[in-house]
């Protein structure tokens, strides 16, 4: 589950974790995108990012950031590895993800977070960004 924690407007969107045992490595979709007519899974808030913004987020997130935070109080003792925004359609341990998709790997290397993630009480990324919101329903 991806929360925002902004006092303003929070709002939570549910993805699945991937987990690898060794060595310690997390592969899960960030966020997937939507364009307007798609019918797609909005957020729990109907919300939902068109694919250029979301490749825009995903790329600045690498060249501006690339810190992992533990549930957004603070830096994890974590890693980015891998982040790409999917070319195309395409499934991960029987998990589909769609093309456009923010998918991120990350290592961790802190045994308590690990075992925080293996025991299920972390069980996604979240964007952690901040936007406009616009009123819009895709289709």
């Amino acid at each position: 589950m991806v929360t925002n924690t902004d006092e303003k407007e929070p709002w939570t969107y549910t993805v699945r974790l991937l987990k690898a045992q060794e060595p310690r490595v997390l592969y899960g979709v960030v966020y997937s995108p939507c364009e307007k007519g798609q019918k797609c899974q909005l957020d729990t808030q109907s919300d939902w990012v068109e694919p250029k913004e979301l490749r825009e987020a995903a790329w600045d997130f690498m060249a501006k950031s690339r810190i992992i935070g533990h549930q957004h109080r603070g830096p994890a003792k974590a890693e980015v590895v891998e982040s790409f925004v999917a070319p195309m359609d395409m499934a991960v341990d029987g998990e589909k993800i769609t093309k456009g998709s923010w998918v991120l790997a990350v290592r961790v290397k802190d045994d308590a977070l690990w075992k925080s993630v293996i025991d299920g009480e972390l069980n996604a990324f979240s964007i952690g960004g901040k936007g406009i919101r616009t009123p819009a329903i895709p289709s």
